[in-house]
């Protein structure tokens, strides 16, 4: 079971979901300790690397051990703050620094942002646990492939769309 605290769109943070539970640390506190305490199942949570922009604002690698005290078995971090929601690219530096953060409090962290290609795989995913695909897959439902055989898949153009049809069907 995942809770999703990376979601930026306002229509969702102003309703207190998505990122916005980033600044309300108690309220995430008693879901967390709640739903990690209600199953059986793993209890991870997505974030970001914090709500504000500018980089000494940034706290995911003060919340991430806190949210492994409150029952997380994971934690996945998209490298954007709420502010940048999908502009600049992923601060893998930063996830990476947090992923040290995680290693600490025995929670493994799960890099997410700017996974397009085989090769962004295996060069960010090194120094955390693994890496979320999200708009890659949406691109090129094709990455899981390409990652697994580390190499790019090229295809005629009615495989590619024989594959799409799958995919969104």
């Amino acid at each position: 079971i995942d809770l999703n605290c990376g979601c930026p769109l306002e229509g969702v943070c102003n309703k207190g979901m998505g990122a916005e539970l980033l600044d309300r640390t108690r309220r995430l506190q008693e879901i967390v300790t709640v739903a990690s305490g209600s199953t059986s199942l793993p209890f991870t949570v997505k974030i970001r690397v914090g709500h504000y922009e500018d980089e000494e604002r940034r706290h995911a690698h003060s919340l991430i051990p806190q949210l492994s005290k409150w029952g997380a078995a994971a934690v996945t971090l998209h490298g954007r703050s709420r502010q940048q929601r999908y502009s600049r690219e992923a601060d893998w530096d930063y996830i990476r620094t947090c992923a040290k953060a995680g290693q600490k409090a025995g929670v493994p962290v799960m890099g997410n942002g700017d996974v397009l290609t085989w090769e962004d795989y295996h060069n960010r995913g090194e120094g955390v646990a693994s890496c979320m695909i999200a708009r890659g897959a949406l691109i090129k439902p094709w990455l899981f492939k390409e990652i697994k055989e580390k190499k790019y898949w090229d295809i005629r153009s009615s495989e590619r769309l024989d594959i799409m049809k799958d995919f969104c069907s």
